[in-house]
């Protein structure tokens, strides 16, 4: 499904004129820029039982239209576990920072 999605996302932007664009996005996969966000939450976190994740919101480094350079051109995540999101606790969100 993920190799799927991200041939879509490759051609779709490459169609609408959108390659080296900033990618903002609610829901959906993250656009990992180095590891899979979900696994790094995990990682930190030393979780036995992985906790499986949601994205809610990414925003991609923009200067243009933002006026924002996060870290050196990266994207930040902000992303719930499914368990949380089921019970709306979203004071739970967790945010990820990943940089080129």
């Amino acid at each position: 499904m993920r190799v799927r999605y991200d041939r879509f996302l490759k051609d779709f932007k490459r169609l609408h004129g959108l390659n080296g664009k900033p990618c903002h996005q609610i829901l959906g996969h993250p656009q990992n820029i180095q590891n899979d966000v979900y696994e790094e939450l995990n990682n930190l976190k030393g979780n036995e039982h992985k906790e499986k994740y949601i994205l809610l919101l990414q925003v991609d480094t923009d200067e243009e239209n933002l006026h924002i350079v996060w870290g050196d051109f990266g994207t930040i995540y902000f992303v719930i576990s499914e368990d949380h999101l089921k019970n709306k606790k979203f004071e739970e969100t967790e945010l990820c920072l990943q940089c080129c």
